[in-house]
């Protein structure tokens, strides 16, 4: 069988073969199962550099050629091909298959599949993520090509294939474990690969919380609080319920003399039930705001609902996404270290938004509203039965981003570029 080639090549008079880069087209599978491991700058960078010295001792970009059907289409190398576009490489070493191999893929997504595992086997830093999307999509492909599920004996194929181009120990029960963290907490594969957890350790901390819902986007909680008169009536709304907690909460004695146990120095309340307060007033407040004046985005404060949302706009509710959001958070910046508080579900929250209420005492406060994720750096950390954050952990992840507003008091950054959060009294609703 002739074999006819798309496009144009060069013959070295060693009988190399080279390509121009502009020729070569990328597989979209390749992209799927490896794409984040092919974006991943650190080893572009390292590529690139071996590539610019070898051109610099007049040898080929790679020394290994890119495997590429007579379409064009390639086999693999496609981190090679980044690399080579990085430093400005015009061509590439390749390696033409035969029609006859490129006829076996073509309307057949099994079988691309197994010629991909094939051709990565040495690649032996695959992390966990790249293992279960190599698994995930022979499965799907077997499924699609035979219309029925795939037998024990084709899965431990797959392993097979699969381990040999990695040191990690992967079995079927494992591929299932994996599943289910991609399923609930897709962020912990960072956490696996920088070796922080196992990947047992990761399963252990989601096998017992639900599935997340799909994140949700142009939230636009943020541009509320560009409003000035949004922020005057929510601080108004807040220091009214501050001044009358302070007020009301007296104890009366037989002679009718009265003692406040919330402000009184020997009958006062440990620092946390105070907190806890400062949160249920703040999601009121909060709530109360957006109910006067964004009456369309029904706002509600749930009363029953165990770790619903504080403030939930049900008007843009969606099935199967996370709901539209702002949670309230009161943290005490006068203990040795300030830490917000959250249930089980903390750890693996989309992102969303949150009302943060730092609080000198009972009466100076540092208010902020402030974007929470675990997509890149973790704000948020498991921890027992419940997950804390540190305020450090939050000043570190967020205060060089756009993606929080000082409503009341500072939040700066001093000359040795730590944290520095100032708070003022409230005025006005008292």
């Amino acid at each position: 069988m002739n074999t006819t080639i798309a496009f144009k090549t060069r013959t070295d008079n060693l009988g190399n073969i080279f390509a121009n880069i502009n020729d070569l087209i990328p597989s979209e599978l390749n992209k799927k199962i490896y794409g984040n491991e092919n974006a991943e700058d650190s080893k572009v960078n390292e590529i690139s550099e071996d590539m610019k010295d070898r051109i610099l001792r007049g040898l080929p970009a790679n020394s290994t050629p890119i495997p590429v059907y007579p379409s064009g289409k390639m086999k693999g190398g496609h981190t090679r091909r980044l690399a080579a576009i990085k430093i400005g490489a015009k061509e590439l070493q390749i390696n033409i298959l035969t029609s006859k191999e490129e006829l076996e893929i073509q309307n057949n997504s099994y079988a691309e599949v197994l010629a991909l595992l094939t051709d990565n086997v040495f690649k032996r830093d695959k992390d966990h993520e790249t293992i279960l999307n190599e698994y995930n999509e022979a499965e799907m492909a077997y499924i699609q090509t035979y219309n029925q599920q795939p037998t024990k004996e084709e899965k431990q194929e797959w392993i097979r294939k699969i381990q040999t181009g990695t040191p990690h120990k992967i079995s079927l029960s494992m591929i299932d474990q994996l599943k289910i963290i991609k399923s609930r907490d897709p962020s912990l594969f960072k956490q696996i690969k920088s070796g922080k957890m196992s990947p047992n350790a990761a399963y252990k901390s989601v096998k017992n919380l639900k599935a997340k819902l799909k994140p949700r986007e142009d939230r636009g909680i943020l541009e509320v609080f560009d409003d000035k008169t949004n922020v005057e009536m929510f601080k108004c709304l807040f220091n009214s319920g501050v001044e009358k907690f302070k007020k009301d909460n007296t104890l009366t004695y037989p002679n009718g003399e009265t003692v406040n146990w919330i402000t009184d120095e020997y009958c006062g309340v440990e620092s946390n039930y105070i907190s806890n307060s400062f949160s249920q007033i703040l999601q009121g407040s909060v709530t109360a705001m957006f109910r006067k004046q964004y009456p369309d985005w029904d706002a509600r404060t749930p009363r029953s609902e165990i770790g619903a949302p504080d403030t939930q706009f049900h008007a843009f509710n969606m099935p199967g996404y996370d709901p539209l959001r702002l949670e309230s958070k009161c943290f005490d910046l006068m203990s040795k270290t300030p830490t917000v508080y959250f249930g089980l579900g903390g750890a693996m929250i989309n992102p969303h938004e949150f009302m943060m209420v730092g609080r000198e005492g009972l009466d100076r406060f540092c208010i902020f509203v402030t974007t929470l994720s675990n997509e890149e750096e973790r704000d948020i950390k498991g921890k027992g039965s419940g997950s804390i954050m540190t305020i450090e952990t939050w000043f570190d992840n967020h205060f060089d981003k756009k993606d929080w507003k000082c409503l009341h008091g500072e939040i700066r950054k001093d000359q040795n570029g730590k944290m520095n959060m100032i708070c003022e009294k409230l005025k006005g609703g008292e």
